[in-house]
């Protein structure tokens, strides 16, 4: 009826479309699994971003004098303030973690200092924050008055 060559493609054509198939179906499956991976991280990451502002930037927001009349910090936003110096204001940008206050210089200067950990204090309209060893500023601790 059929003769041995056409048996053997026959046969051959069949392992050759079961080898395809199951490669096609092991790329299908990691496929299939990239994508769930990184719509499990884009979901996860978009959960772990902060909404709104912190509770603590709306009580430092706003102009801060210092008891001495010497220097005044603006809070702006959740992670900047401006310094007075002596005709203009300087940038830092800071971030609050429970008693202390990470700040960092990133005024016109443009010159690399690195961020440095400081204790702060916040009663009601009064901000005390020690800032011995911060670049920008006086080296002593910082009593302030919201204004």
């Amino acid at each position: 009826m059929y003769d041995k060559r056409t048996v053997r493609k026959t046969r051959m054509a069949r392992i050759l479309i079961k080898i395809y198939k199951s490669q096609f179906m092991k790329r299908q499956k990691a496929v299939k699994s990239i994508i769930f991976i990184m719509i499990s991280t884009i979901f996860f990451v978009i959960l772990s971003c902060e909404k709104g502002q912190s509770d603590g930037f709306k009580k430092l927001q706003g102009e801060w004098v210092s008891t001495d009349l010497v220097d005044t910090i603006v809070f702006s936003t959740d992670h900047d303030f401006l310094k007075n110096f002596a005709i203009s204001k300087d940038h830092f940008t800071y971030s609050v973690k429970d008693d202390s206050m990470l700040i960092q210089y990133d005024g016109f200067l443009k010159i690399l200092i690195l961020p440095s950990e400081h204790y702060y204090e916040l009663n009601g309209n009064n901000l005390t924050i020690d800032v011995r060893n911060c670049y920008g500023f006086r080296n002593l601790r910082l009593k302030f008055t919201k204004q």
